[in-house]
């Protein structure tokens, strides 16, 4: 039973358990939230890039129409989603050499000019129970579904690590908490998707997709801790939120990375700027991957420090994401005890998997969970789309939508890892194990220890020196002589009678 309680020491040190179930709403982030556009491309902002091409006739062969122009900006939709149709590399082919002529490095350039903007798509907005200007509180930012318009993203570059173009993001001052529950207390949006300006669609649907994610990780689908939504037109639909924070005692820091199985947020801090998750770990694995693969970085995913000089996915490259795009959506499950390692053959070739075994999950976290409700939404005439619905005499809006997000308990769910036991609980353990079954206590295990070291030395000493173990000095006894007794000679006398 010692040898167990030493193993178990040793391998397995911690365990989690629920601290709180009331832990306060006050105290635990508001997530992040990301507003994104189904629709890539805006068929306006399309027409005019392709004009300002076709105007250029330095680069411009006089057989291609304004229109063919159009058509083949396109194909730029596809370095969202990895795709190369068959049939489509002439065009493709024609489309880089074009782009390439004018702009050096073109798809950052143009993609940023042709995606919808947050001001189209957003109408109006109120936090907390405060209407606010969208602008103010939605900013443009990457995540792995395009540039999205995203609020409470406490990140302060689009990019891993520090960048010399920090200062060209705009944050807001801190993560924002919800002050209460309810509707009032939450996030509200007003939705406008202009079906006239579609171009290109990432899924055949219309409408936006809501991320959910936490304020300091990349919103990345992959990592298990982002949710996504498709909210469609003619709706308003709520998010009730639910959170559960973990987090760890400082002595599980004490213990090995092997052995807690769980990283810090300073812990490779230099890699992720200052702060590590394991939604950030994953992408970094996918990012040096596709680098390895393909020798570019897709112009909507955050650039690592020390990779900052690579270069950006452009249409030559689409025929290399497509080929390995199965790969980079799948990883191989981190190997648990008593798991068997998976075969090296997952890990390889187009269809393998993405081998992220050095990302741990994070000691300090918070998840996000939710329930969706929609229904049609109905204004009244002239209400502006920001009325809450449900009224008689009303008509059904076209183009917009309104999405509420907020808590709805008071109280969340908080757990903890801690450490199993302490080393002077272990010592514990060993005397009371000792104790029943041998009778044996901690002073008795101090006098062995005695025993057998320094006593053992003491008489070792004594024996070299020639002095005397004892301090003691022997006499011999002398044996004395013996001769009968009468009994009278061992009375007193009482006196005379």
């Amino acid at each position: 039973m010692t040898i167990h309680a030493t193993v178990e020491y040793a391998t397995r040190p911690t365990v989690t358990t629920i601290d709180r179930t009331d832990y306060p709403l006050q105290d635990v982030d508001f997530p992040g939230i990301a507003i994104c556009e189904l629709n890539k491309i805006s068929l306006s902002a399309a027409k005019k890039v392709a004009r300002e091409i076709f105007e250029n006739y330095d680069s411009v062969n006089d057989n291609v129409s304004l229109q063919e122009i159009l058509d083949m900006l396109k194909y730029l939709g596809h370095l969202y989603l990895f795709e190369l149709n068959e049939g489509e590399e002439n065009g493709v082919e024609f489309l880089h050499n074009l782009l390439t002529q004018r702009y050096e490095s073109y798809a950052p350039r143009i993609l940023n000019q042709i995606t919808p903007n947050c001001q189209s798509m957003l109408k109006r907005c109120s936090w907390a129970g405060k209407e606010q200007t969208c602008e103010d509180i939605f900013y443009p930012r990457k995540t792995a579904d395009g540039y999205c318009c995203t609020f409470n993203y406490g990140r302060p570059s689009d990019d891993f690590g520090a960048s010399s173009n920090d200062k060209d993001i705009v944050t807001i001052d801190g993560i924002e908490r919800a002050i209460g529950v309810g509707l009032q207390a939450g996030l509200r949006i007003s939705l406008y998707s202009n079906f006239t300006d579609y171009f290109y669609k990432t899924l055949p649907v219309l409408g936006f997709k809501v991320l959910i994610f936490s304020p300091l990780d990349f919103p990345d689908t992959s990592s298990g801790s982002l949710h996504e939504v498709i909210i469609s037109p003619q709706t308003e639909s709520s998010l009730t939120l639910e959170a559960t924070s973990f987090y760890s005692v400082p002595e599980v820091q004490h213990h090995s990375v092997e052995i807690r199985d769980c990283l810090f947020k300073d812990e490779l801090a230099v890699t992720f700027g200052g702060h590590y998750s394991y939604s950030d770990c994953i992408m970094y694995c996918r990012i040096s991957d596709i680098l390895s693969h393909c020798n570019c970085v897709p112009y909507f995913y955050p650039i690592p420090l020390d990779k900052e000089h690579v270069r950006t996915c452009n249409l030559k490259d689409l025929s290399c994401l497509k080929k390995y795009r199965n790969r980079w959506w799948r990883v191989i499950p981190r190997i648990e005890n008593r798991m068997e390692p998976f075969n090296e053959n997952f890990s390889t070739g187009p269809d393998g998997y993405l081998n992220c075994t050095g990302c741990l999950p994070a000691c300090e976290d918070i998840v996000y969970g939710f329930s969706l409700s929609s229904a049609p939404l109905l204004i009244s005439e002239g209400d502006d789309t920001w009325g809450h619905g449900g009224c008689i005499n009303s008509k059904q809006s076209t183009n917009h939508s309104i999405v509420n997000i907020f808590f709805q308990n008071p109280g969340t769910v908080r757990l903890k890892q801690d450490v199993i036991f302490y080393w002077w609980e272990l010592m514990s353990n060993y005397g009371g194990i000792c104790g029943f079954f041998l009778g044996v206590s901690l002073i008795s295990v101090f006098e062995l220890i005695y025993f057998f070291t320094m006593r053992l030395y003491k008489r070792k000493d004594e024996v070299t020196n020639g002095r005397k173990s004892s301090n003691f000095t022997l006499v011999k006894a002398v044996r004395p002589s013996l001769r009968p007794l009468y009994w009278e000679e061992m009375m007193q006398p009482y006196g005379k009678y």
